[in-house]
């Protein structure tokens, strides 16, 4: 029985994140029939459990795109910018079963319409500064707070008028 122990795992695994992961391959080699000495990879294991693997990677850059469902939007790698919403910025990757990108950081949606969010997120929504740019050219600089402006904000419509106040 053979068994190799790496520490990191190659970058290109890790997509890209920076922790350490250790790499654990199981093999065993026995002899054929024909005297030949024949190696086989019985596992590839790969223990996450010390790193992220049931917590989460460290944030990166990254290119996603909303897709409705039952409980709101999920982000994904693939996604059409004439359906989908799109978002670039950072986020946080989370191993709990296949593994879900959570938005979080700085970054921006763009939204099929025309909508635009450029700002601070937490959990997946607006959260913090940021600007909204409604599709009707509205503009809201200011706070934001699971998702719906809140706090200080400055409110600017297209014909000019400037609204500057508190949002609840």
């Amino acid at each position: 029985m053979l068994i190799i122990i790496k520490n990191p795992a190659p970058q290109a695994f890790l997509n890209s994140c920076k922790t350490n992961r250790l790499m654990v391959y199981i093999g065993f080699s026995y002899t054929n029939q024909l005297g030949t000495k024949v190696k086989y990879l019985l596992i590839v294991l790969t223990i996450l459990l010390l790193s992220s693997f049931l917590t989460s990677c460290d944030k990166k850059e990254e290119t996603l795109y909303g897709w409705e469902i039952s409980s709101g939007l999920e982000w994904r790698t693939i996604g059409d910018k004439s359906k989908n919403p799109k978002y670039k910025g950072e986020v946080r990757r989370e191993y709990i079963i296949f593994g879900d990108y959570i938005i979080e950081g700085q970054g921006s949606v763009t939204y099929p319409d025309g909508r635009q969010y450029v700002g601070e997120f937490k959990d997946g929504k607006e959260n913090g500064y940021g600007i909204f740019t409604s599709s009707d050219g509205k503009k809201y600089i200011g706070e934001f707070k699971d998702g719906s402006s809140h706090g200080q904000g400055k409110l600017t419509t297209p014909d000019g008028r400037k609204y500057t106040g508190e949002n609840k």
